[in-house]
């Protein structure tokens, strides 16, 4: 939930103090806000996938990601799918960009290639991140850096 919100809230800051959109001139915070919220969708798909395996890697109760050379290529198609899965939900938004501006150096058809290729690199590197770089520690206790002072 707060990735779903955090994301838009700072574009909405940037947009509505820094922004020199016309089509948000004279708008309030509030209604910049609500039309940014559609661009928190991914990051919070993004930040409950990561949360998920992230636990999965701390919590001694949820079971191990198998990372045998037998699962390799089943994990490799989960990256590309929650990759697909994270643009195709953000399809309607990213069809819907256009340049506002008659003077800028991208037309609508580059804009809207470049924010879906974006969004797919995104997803998909922190999705490989989470399947493939994280690893649960061993039971084994490392040396001890800092001694316990007893009180």
């Amino acid at each position: 939930m707060v990735a779903f919100v955090a994301g838009p809230f700072g574009l909405a800051i940037a947009v509505h103090n820094f922004g020199s959109v016309p089509r948000f001139a004279g708008w309030s915070f509030l209604q910049v806000f609500y039309e940014m919220l559609k661009w928190g969708l991914a990051p919070a798909l993004v930040a409950v996938y990561i949360s998920y395996y992230l636990d999965r890697q701390t919590a001694r109760d949820l079971p191990d990601i198998d990372h045998s050379r037998a699962t390799f290529g089943w994990r490799l198609v989960n990256c590309f799918g929650f990759a697909a899965v994270s643009v195709f939900l953000l399809l309607p938004p990213l069809l819907s960009l256009k340049v506002d501006q008659p003077d800028a150096n991208w037309d609508s058809a580059k804009l809207r290639f470049i924010a879906t290729g974006t969004t797919f690199c995104v997803a998909l590197g922190l999705a490989l991140a989470a399947q493939f770089a994280l690893r649960k520690g061993t039971q084994t206790a490392g040396p001890v850096l800092t001694p316990q002072v007893n009180a």
